[in-house]
């Protein structure tokens, strides 16, 4: 009688564990695919580091687009959901200020910190401020370039799935999220 009760504990242990492990797998989003996870894509190779030209938004028909113009190259990137209305920076945790329920990071790295990059990153229009009128979209941060990373903030009004596409001539990296 007392084998019963074991072999069931056993059981579930082992159903713990199995479950807790692929949790913890790196599950990432493939190009032009819709995720809700992770993407990321590393670009090495390229000479010269790229620049962040200019940043656009819009909102297209079943989705919102964001769209990073680079110049020279593609930079590598990773774009995640924050857990938290906190984001983590070398001076510590600082609350997120931006309009937004959730927020989508995109942490651009190998990005030029040069003249010409701040001349970019000064320039009227080099991203879109203050609140949208989109369904998903909500508003959008630039944390600024450090060591090397461009981080941006999306406010968005829910968790919603997200692809990525990236064009060339001029090399653009698009980031769709649905309604």
């Amino acid at each position: 009688m007392r084998k019963i009760p074991t072999v069931i504990s056993v059981s579930g242990l082992a159903l713990l564990i199995s479950l807790s492990a692929s949790a913890q797998s790196p599950l990432t989003g493939k190009p032009g695919a819709w995720t809700h996870l992770l993407f990321e894509e590393n670009h090495t190779g390229y000479r010269e580091n790229p620049l962040v030209r200019v940043v656009r938004a819009s909102r297209q028909g079943t989705f919102d687009r964001v769209v990073f113009q680079f110049e020279r190259a593609f930079p590598n990137y990773r774009i995640e959901y924050l857990r938290s209305h906190f984001y983590a920076s070398e001076d510590g945790k600082h609350r997120i200020r931006i309009v937004g329920r959730l927020f989508l990071k995109i942490d651009l790295s190998q990005i030029a910190f040069e003249e010409k990059q701040i001349a970019f990153s000064k320039a009227k229009g080099f991203y879109p401020t203050g609140r949208f009128g989109f369904p998903t979209l909500m508003a959008m941060e630039d944390m600024g370039v450090d060591e090397g990373h461009d981080e941006f903030l999306l406010g968005l009004s829910s968790r919603k799935p997200f692809r990525v596409t990236e064009l060339a001539n001029p090399f653009r990296l698009v980031i769709d999220i649905r309604h």
